[in-house]
């Protein structure tokens, strides 16, 4: 299963309506083989003030009623979940099963989560030597589908030489995928001790 879906920043006021439908959800994630649809229709872009983690979830701390939820990762980051989110639901289940796979979590700068997505360890069949228009071609092993990297991230040249090396030397990396354009969204070297198998 190639990824999930996304979250997005809810707002008011006219403006906001539009903004909120298109950001809203972007994802729940895949619940054992389940794949949970996003329903955001605009295409998840990093934003210049968005804060990108991944990491294990410790808990969510959830006061209920119209207060917000608070995620805990496993990097320390203490992050906002805003009331009435489809996350804190998504949230909620992930941390009662006890699920220890990283989640990348892309939060603002006022704190609050925006956008959720799983990660799973692959391995890089083959990367294109050079991009098309603003995507690099991308082979992940085991995968139908073809994969991404834009070249308008900031971090295109650190991620593109990620992916080179492990079609070189054959070592699984940590990736998350955007499940609806199949941009990698990131990829990281796994962390020690990670006991997760290679899809």
């Amino acid at each position: 299963m190639e990824g999930v879906p996304p979250v997005g920043r809810a707002r008011t006021g006219r403006g906001g309506a539009r903004r909120g439908a298109c950001l809203v959800l972007a994802v729940l994630a895949c619940v054992g083989a389940r794949e949970v649809k996003a329903m955001s229709q605009s295409k998840v872009t990093a934003m210049p003030e968005t804060k990108v983690t991944v990491a294990a979830v410790v808990g969510l701390d959830n006061p209920g009623g119209a207060g917000d939820a608070t995620l805990r990762l496993a990097d320390g980051s203490a992050l906002r979940v805003k009331h009435g989110s489809p996350l804190v639901t998504f949230l909620s289940e992930w941390t009662q099963k006890k699920k220890t796979k990283p989640l990348y979590v892309e939060s603002g700068a006022d704190g609050e989560v925006r956008l959720v997505l799983p990660t799973a360890l692959r391995q890089v069949a083959r990367v294109d030597t050079e991009p098309k228009g603003d995507r690099l071609g991308v082979d992940i092993r085991m995968s139908p589908s073809r994969h991404f990297l834009s070249t308008t991230r900031a971090h295109f040249a650190e991620q593109r030489q990620l992916l080179e090396q492990s079609a070189t030397n054959k070592q699984p990396l940590l990736l998350t995928v955007q499940p609806d354009t199949m941009e990698i969204l990131d990829a990281r070297q796994p962390p020690a001790g990670l006991d997760l198998p290679v899809i």
